[in-house]
């Protein structure tokens, strides 16, 4: 025999020849045909056995047995009989064999000392059997077992007790087997198998009794129960409907299974190891039984394995084997019979109807119409749906042509009511027949637990065929199986007659939303994508075939979190073109007044055309423009109200009050800085003077909310020095624009002023307030020392600065700032030395024309020259900021008259020197050939040689004096 033995997660398989050792057998399994026994032909219904009696203590029979000669074609029954008493203590039939055929007693029985037995075997059938009238010593035992004499019985039965004696003979033969020590015995009751559902997992999640035995020991001492190999059966697989396998001892012998009061044995396991396969449970330390001990075991399961059992599924165990120790130790009762552990029982999904009890009028082209409601009730079982609903369609109106489609909806708010908004669609369905079926598949919708009921709507949705009084009813015909098995109760629901339904009104006006679906983020002044207005909401007004309409004026009620009575400059509705789309008054056409707002949250539209054909349908679009006054995050939504119409005989108007549209969400608050209008043109400072220039006029507009500004970080630049060259106190200055658009230090507000650094951090005195679509403009006026520009000649150093990144204005309140393109900047501040140390000619003809050359620095375009307030024509060539020439000397009369240099926006430079006019030739000499020389000045007849003298001294003292005044 094999039995596989599980002990600490180890599978080891022992192999072992007997299942019952240290067992005795009185006739020690004698051969009977080498022992010289004959065989007689054999007949029915007798019995042959042997009287014997029992001369010590503590003898248990553990199993019976006998060898007939029919070489194993038929089973006999061995019984064990009290001689006084003739009372059955043991009953047995052997498997056929043709030897010994050996049968475990379920319930070893212990014999009394000085007591007598008989051992017999019933043949029912003319089976052969071993005879023989003075077999050897061997076959009639004396000591604990003492042979008296041979017992028999013709024409019995299994129960006959055997009066007939014979000695010393044996016949048969038949022989049981005892033990004399210690011994633990195994007894299971098959009992009655628990009906539980496949996911089933006991009270509190503990498990569930599944099986049950006891193990009683004799009345001898020293046997321990080291484990238990419990064997599972039936048709469901143990491998994987289990999510938990154990053995508790009874340790409180309640009778009942506590996991607080009762004792585990060993360690759980989540399954058998295969699907009838064997668990081995095992003591930390044999448990030691006393004398006459019966100590009862409980078989614990979990369900909701990996693969769940299907319904009719059975789990059925037995106590495959124990290991006991102790000396002289033995165990009887295994295997045990068989424990009816579990019987998966069949789920059921109960339908009932849930109707109205009459009809409901609907309309044509109208949606979310109920036509029949049920509900569907799980009390027990794994979680599982049905695979799908079937309804069939019944009525006077034709489901394949009048509706739109058919859908399941599930009332997953619980309500009672259906909700579009609230309840959850489940599948949507089109008909193919008049009175066919549509099958809403339950994919996608979860699995049913134990204990839950579901209400379900069965929904149409209509399109504009139906006629007047055409109905729709229907009902639930089928279900599709679930995935672990169960039944279906209640249908067909309520029955093949169908639910009250609904009754179709055809003269109908149908009022659709159709949106905006999703809000639009705009600003606080948006005027729309064309300027003529953004949309609020979109509608649809559809006259049934039934008749046609007048529709006087529309309704429109706003929601939303926005002030709708002060946030548009102007509301009005169009009429659509045809696409659709809301174009602007370009494409559609204006439907009807407008207006400048809503107020108290509406607004009336009168139509300026107001039919509305049979059949027909017009679609209008509400729009508004914005006026700034709205803020970061409200919304503006808008649903059609109320129309004012004249219906057909009959009429209906369906959708209203429309559901609100979701249109507009005001964007997050923001603040963008621009360069102003310009300041100036860039300008010059002349080094050697201390002066103030504004450089930069800066906008800050604010959307969608006021905002306010605390500081800037104004960043410069330039080949200047902005810690040397510029003020230490009122360097950098901040100014708020009064509103006049002019720099005025009287007038606008400082806000900011200190020294001059690579980065100013400028941080207002007092917040600088920015209204929601309003603007304030900045003044940055710089304040250059005497520095500036010293020793500079050719090219100005400069001096700029702008703001470079949002980051740098704070703003409070989460407010986004935002830079232009490109970013607020300033003009160019140049600074440099303007003098000039030399200007040659100093005289000329009347009529002038000489070259002039000027030295000195800061010599820059633009560059004019005036002699006696007329300017020195010519083009300047500026060479290096050092030097100019291309201009000449104009024509012009007298002495003494003043030159004035002007070098770009640097002050003019007015010269010691001036300039004489004079008739008597070159003056100095040289220049013209006259005079002689290098050179020399032309003179005029009267112009005597003193006065020549005079004049050259004159000149001479001039440069001297330039000279000093540059150095």
């Amino acid at each position: 025999m094999r039995a596989l033995i599980c002990n600490s997660g180890i599978w080891l398989v022992l192999l072992f020849a007997s299942i019952c050792e240290a067992q005795t057998y009185p006739l020690n399994q004698g051969n009977p045909i080498t022992d010289g026994f004959s065989q007689n032909g054999g007949s029915a219904n007798n019995t042959r056995g042997w009287r014997f009696q029992v001369n010590a203590a503590n003898v248990t029979v553990t199993r019976l047995g006998c060898w007939y000669g029919d070489t194993g074609t038929n089973s006999k029954t061995v019984t064990l009989f009290n001689f006084t008493t003739q009372a059955i203590l043991a009953q047995v039939n052997t498997t056929p064999g043709s030897q010994w055929c050996w049968t475990n007693l379920a319930t070893p029985v212990a014999l009394t000392q000085g007591q007598q037995y008989i051992v017999a075997c019933y043949s029912a059938t003319g089976s052969s059997y071993f005879w023989h009238n003075s077999p050897s010593a061997a076959w009639r035992p004396t000591g604990t077992i003492q042979y008296l004499d041979v017992r028999y019985a013709n024409s019995s039965n299994a129960n006959t007790f055997p009066t007939s004696a014979l000695s010393p003979h044996q016949y048969g033969v038949v022989d049981f087997g005892y033990t004399t020590g210690p011994q633990l015995t195994v007894s299971a009751t098959a009992g009655t198998a628990q009906n539980v559902y496949a996911n089933d997992t006991g009270s509190g999640g503990n498990g569930i009794l599944a099986g049950r035995f006891t193990v009683a020991s004799n009345s001898q001492t020293g046997a321990s129960l080291d484990s238990v190999t419990v064997r599972s059966s039936g048709t469901g697989n143990d491998s994987n409907a289990y999510s938990g396998v154990q053995l508790w001892y009874d340790a409180d012998a309640s009778g009942t299974f506590s996991t607080t009061s009762d004792t585990q044995v060993g360690s759980g396991v989540t399954a058998f190891p295969s699907d009838n396969g064997d668990l081995t449970f095992t003591w930390g330390t044999p448990q030691s039984f006393p004398a006459s001990t019966t100590r009862t075991y409980f078989i614990i399961t979990m369900l909701n394995g990996a693969t769940l059992a299907q319904p009719g599924h059975t789990f059925n165990y037995l106590v495959q084997d124990i290991a006991v120790s102790g000396t002289s130790a033995t165990k009887a009762g295994v295997p045990s019979g068989t424990m009816n552990g579990l019987a998966i029982a069949t789920p059921v999904f109960s339908f009932t109807d849930a109707s109205a009890a009459t009809a409901t009028t609907v309309y044509l082209g109208s949606s979310n119409n109920i036509c029949q409601t049920f509900t569907v009730a799980y009390p027990n079982g794994p979680n599982d749906k049905p695979a799908s609903f079937t309804v069939t369609g019944l009525g006077t109106a034709n489901e394949s042509t009048d509706l739109t489609s058919a859908q399941l909806w599930h009332d997953s708010d619980s309500s009672g009511t259906f909700s579009a908004t609230s309840d959850t669609q489940v599948n949507s369905q089109t008909y193919t027949l008049d009175n066919g079926t549509v099958v809403f598949s339950l994919a996608g919708h979860a699995d049913f637990q134990a204990g839950q009921t579901r209400r379900y709507f069965v929904i149409y949705n209509l399109n504009n065929n139906a006629s007047d009084n055409e109905t729709f009813q229907c009902y639930v015909s089928a279900a599709g199986a679930p995935t672990y098995g169960g039944t279906m109760t209640g249908l067909p629901s309520p029955s093949a007659t169908g639910t009250a339904g609904l009754t179709v009104s055809a003269n109908v006006l149908a009022v659709t939303m159709n949106g905006p679906s999703a809000a639009s983020t705009v600003n606080s002044n948006y005027q729309g994508p064309t300027g003529d207005g953004a949309l609020l909401c979109d509608v649809t007004l559809a006259a049934a075939p039934g008749g046609a309409w007048t529709i006087t004026s529309m309704t429109f009620n706003a929601s939303g979190s926005g002030s709708h009575d002060t946030a548009y400059s102007e509301v009005a509705m169009y009429e659509d073109n045809g696409n659709g789309t809301w174009d602007g008054a370009g494409t559609d056409s204006l439907a009807a007044n407008t207006a400048t707002g809503f107020t108290g949250n509406a607004v009336t539209m009168t139509l300026t055309n107001s039919a509305l054909a049979a059949g027909t349908s017009r679609t209008f679009f509400l729009v508004g423009k914005l006026n700034g006054t709205a803020t970061a995050g409200q919304t503006f939504n808008a649903n059609l109200q109320s129309v004012n119409s004249t219906p057909p005989a009959g009429g209906v108007t369906v959708g209203l009050p429309g559901s609100a549209s979701t249109a507009l969400v005001i964007d997050v608050s923001s603040l963008t800085v621009a360069n102003g209008p310009a300041v100036s043109t860039p300008a010059t400072h002349l080094a050697g003077t201390a002066a103030s220039y504004v450089l930069a006029r800066w906008r800050l507009s604010a959307s969608n909310s006021n905002v306010d500004v605390n500081a800037v970080t104004i960043t410069t630049g330039g080949t200047g020095n902005w810690t040397s060259d510029v003020d230490g106190t009122s360097g950098v200055a901040v100014w708020q624009d009064d509103g006049d658009g002019v720099f005025s230090a009287a007038t606008d507000t400082l806000l900011y002023q200190g020294a001059g650094a690579g980065s100013v951090i400028a941080t207002f005195t007092s917040t600088l307030s920015v209204a929601n679509s309003g603007s304030e403009d900045l003044w940055v006026r710089v304040s250059v020392t005497t520095t500036a520009g010293a020793g500079v000649a050719a090219a100005p150093e400069t001096f700029t600065l702008g703001i470079q990144n949002a980051s740098d204005v704070s703003a409070t309140g989460g407010v986004t700032v935002l830079l232009s393109t490109p970013a607020p900047n300033s003009v160019t501040l140049g600074a440099i030395e303007f003098n000039v140390t030399s200007f040659d000619p100093l005289a000329d003809l009347p009529a002038g024309g000489k070259p002039i050359t000027i030295t000195g620095s800061g010599l820059m375009s633009p560059l004019t020259v005036t002699i006696g307030g007329v300017v020195c024509p010519g083009t300047p060539v500026i060479t290096g900021g050092t030097q100019v020439t291309g201009l000449f000397v104009p024509p012009g009369g007298g002495s003494g008259l003043p030159i004035v240099v002007t070098s770009a926006s640097l002050p003019n430079q007015t010269l010691s020197q001036t300039f004489t006019y004079s008739n008597v030739g070159t003056i100095g000499g040289g220049g013209s050939g006259k005079g002689g020389g290098g050179g020399g000045c032309e003179t005029s007849s009267t112009t005597t040689p003193w006065a020549l003298l005079i004049a050259a001294m004159a000149a001479a003292a001039a440069v001297t004096t330039l000279r000093r005044k540059r150095a």
